[in-house]
């Protein structure tokens, strides 16, 4: 109950372009002290969570906005493959929030300050008929370009989406700074817990595919490395004072431990804590204030 409630808390506040969730963020990080100081009651620090939740009614006043980019969003089991735009950017992702694969792309796409559409797909219900038929996989997130193009897995469309949308660029033009990049992106396997079951739902929370949260041991292991990762350049982020790629690739990840974890492990784990890893607190707080999409 402790880990679904864990990651089920932070599904929406972990993929931001569910804002009423975001709501839930500001109200839960206002709430971090009290969990902090849980103690080995780990129901303490889930009673936090849950009162820092917004009503029903509150995230279905909230969703009234309308969507986070510039263009439509569309409900995949709702419409037909004819009613997609073929003349439009697209992105395919997760509708509930849960996917952090598909948050890298949005984040990334939100920061390169694209025009597109979103098709929402339901991950748990299954994806529809159609679809393996107009993105050519099964596989989520995926872009679509006007021209028919598909390329899916978050980790090539972040790539791909510089060389085909040079303005606003994820990585900077250094050659030194481009090394690193490609460096610290391909760190991200190797730092986060192995044996991990790396899946949408509860990424690098529990061991194999099994219910048993990761032992507590694991995760300060993890979050040392990122720690070490991060004093690499000197500012907030992967590469110091320059927004990347690298920060899109971790963001959801960490945000989601940000939450998660805590509730796991209330024994003085805290991704967040300055006082134990300053480089990523600094992160967090680079992301929450230099990032507009972070919290858009």
């Amino acid at each position: 109950f402790f880990a679904f409630a864990a990651f089920s808390l932070t599904t929406g506040a972990a993929f931001l372009t569910s804002a009423p969730l975001l709501s839930a963020r500001a109200r839960f990080n206002t709430q971090r002290p009290s969990i902090a100081n849980a103690g080995t009651d780990r129901r303490s620090g889930l009673s936090t969570a849950i009162t820092a939740a917004l009503t029903w009614a509150e995230m279905d006043a909230q969703l009234q906005q309308g969507s986070s980019s510039s263009g439509k969003q569309l409900i995949a089991d709702r419409i037909r493959a004819s009613d997609i735009p073929q003349d439009r950017l697209v992105l395919f992702h997760d509708r509930n929030g849960w996917c952090p694969y598909s948050e890298r792309v949005w984040l990334a796409m939100m920061e390169k300050r694209l025009d597109f559409d979103e098709v929402l797909i339901n991950l748990q219900s299954g994806k529809p008929a159609w679809y393996s038929d107009v993105v050519g996989t099964s596989q989520t997130p995926a872009i679509r370009l006007s021209n028919g193009r598909v390329v899916y897995d978050s980790a090539r469309i972040l790539d791909f989406l510089d060389s085909e949308f040079p303005a606003h660029p994820l990585l900077p033009s250094d050659p030194a700074l481009i090394r690193s990049a490609h460096e610290l992106s391909a760190a991200f396997s190797k730092v986060m817990p192995s044996g991990a079951r790396p899946s949408s739902r509860g990424a690098f929370l529990f061991g194999g595919w099994g219910s048993s949260p990761l032992p507590k041991a694991a995760f300060e292991e993890s979050l040392d490395r990122i720690e070490e990762l991060l004093t690499r350049h000197e500012g907030p982020f992967f590469l110091g004072e320059v927004f990347s790629k690298v920060d899109c690739l971790y963001a959801p990840f960490l945000e989601r431990w940000s939450f998660q974890v805590p509730l796991l492990h209330s024994e003085g784990l805290e991704p967040r804590d300055a006082a134990r890893w300053p480089a990523l607190a600094a992160w967090f707080a680079g992301m929450e204030e230099r990032v507009p999409s972070y919290l858009a």
